[in-house]
């Protein structure tokens, strides 16, 4: 709807809160500095933890932590029927 907000339109919404306007810019910025290091290290970059702030670190961390535990929940769902092929 041209010309009305985000929280114009869906405030009253029940999904309203999984929007990304919905979301603390701190967290944003956490994500995007998690997502960012992240990648770095998956290229093979080494993360000097001397030149990380806390925040980043901390972000790295949680970011680590829930990447593991989505691939573990993926490993568990038992395999897809293949139906009958």
């Amino acid at each position: 709807m041209p010309g009305r907000t985000v929280e114009q339109v869906c405030a009253g919404c029940s999904l309203f809160v999984t929007k990304p306007e919905n979301t603390p810019r701190e967290l944003t910025k956490a994500v995007a500095a998690a997502e960012e290091l992240r990648e770095l290290h998956d290229l093979g970059f080494r993360l000097e933890l001397s030149e990380l702030t806390a925040f980043e670190m901390a972000a790295y961390r949680a970011a680590t932590a829930a990447r593991r535990r989505v691939e573990d929940e993926i490993a568990r769902r038992p395999p897809k029927d293949s139906g009958g092929k």
